[in-house]
């Protein structure tokens, strides 16, 4: 199946109507993590900020209240980053992209006298006996058991070769606390059971597309899915107009380059920004260096006109806002409509925002 070429505008519209940045809907939120195939949250709090740009109506209390029933868990998953994800692709995608996770631990275990299989199924020895644990105290629980091996290299082997998932307080707003370890399984009452490859394909198109081959890889970091896309013919295949070959599900939106695009605060990490090899559709050139910093670090970003336009940070109650180029006087002042709105859905009253001088 062929289409015609895309404009580069074309494919950012479609990609914000993909993620729901083009107009906030009345969805769940638990449904919109499954739509986002998970969200990014190595940091406990942008999930909320995330979810609260895309869904109408969205409050604290429903994330939450999610974390706590076990509707939805943070656990190591895409690129090997903790993501919020249900408690369904939990145990359906941590198997997929279990070999990609492999490869962080071979390194730490090349001088080590313990093997991963047998770090992991002591890990879910002391995990059921003992019940959630912080990574020191699994750590140091297995460097009883495994004598010659350094905990915190037992713990990171640990979280990457069994699913452990990050359970409550830890990032329940208005609680917080510790990181602790359960088993998936412990958890969510169920085993895994790994979804196929072209599930796993099609979910991304539907909330990232179109996309070619690399930027699928880029987002689940796993290889070799030209195999699989190759073996999929009811994909879509368009072009981009530079040339690249472009793959996309039929029946998802593409409302064209005339589409508007509000402003939109992103949050820190937000996975539109992460989850592509070619990330120009939605980042241009001269934001990147404000983005993508050695520490790794993804600060929260504001599109104006469906692109990276400023950053921004929350501040005692404020939101703080530093254009990456001069804004017009239209555009400054949506994004200090929507950044007032942002500061008084984090700070949970009145809030404000500052928009600063562009970033030198």
């Amino acid at each position: 199946m062929t289409a015609a070429v895309l404009s580069a505008r074309a494919l950012n519209r479609a990609t914000l109507a993909r993620q729901h940045l083009d107009a906030r809907v009345r969805m769940p939120a638990t449904a919109m993590v499954e739509h986002l195939v998970g969200m990014q949250a190595q940091a406990p709090w942008p999930p909320y900020t995330g979810l609260w740009a895309r869904i109408d109506g969205f409050r604290h209390e429903e994330l939450a209240q999610a974390l706590t029933s076990r509707r939805l868990v943070r656990v190591l998953l895409h690129r090997g980053t903790v993501h919020l994800v249900s408690a369904a692709d939990c145990l359906a995608l941590r198997p997929l992209v279990q070999p990609v996770l492999a490869r962080g631990y071979r390194a730490q275990l090349r001088a080590s006298l313990a093997d991963a299989g047998r770090i992991a199924r002591l890990t879910r020895e002391v995990l059921d006996e003992r019940g959630p644990l912080t990574p020191g105290e699994l750590g140091a629980a297995l460097a009883e058991l495994l004598p010659g091996t350094p905990a915190k290299v037992l713990t990171d082997v640990a979280r990457t070769t069994v699913a452990l998932v990050q359970v409550p307080p830890r990032a329940v707003w208005g609680a917080g606390g510790a990181t602790r370890y359960a088993t998936a399984e412990s958890w969510l009452g169920a085993g895994q059971r790994a979804a196929g490859l072209p599930e796993l394909v099609r979910r991304y198109l539907a909330a990232f597309g179109p996309a070619s081959v690399a930027d699928v890889q880029a987002w689940c970091g796993l290889t070799r899915l030209r195999e699989v896309t190759d073996a999929m013919p009811d994909l879509l295949r368009v072009r981009g107009e530079d040339g690249a070959a472009l793959l996309d599900v039929p029946d998802a939106p593409r409302p064209g380059p005339e589409a508007p695009a509000p402003v939109r605060f992103l949050a820190e990490f937000d996975n539109v920004l992460l989850s592509y090899a070619d990330r120009s559709r939605i980042v241009p050139g001269t934001a990147r260096p404000y983005l993508f910093s050695k520490n790794g670090v993804i600060p929260g970003t504001v599109l104006v006109d469906g692109v990276v336009r400023a950053v921004w940070r929350a501040r005692e109650g404020s939101v703080a806002v530093t254009p990456l180029r001069r804004l017009t006087g239209t555009e400054r002042g949506e994004v200090e409509a929507e950044g007032t709105r942002l500061a008084r859905f984090l700070a949970g009253a009145e809030g404000e925002v500052r928009v600063g001088p562009v970033a030198v």
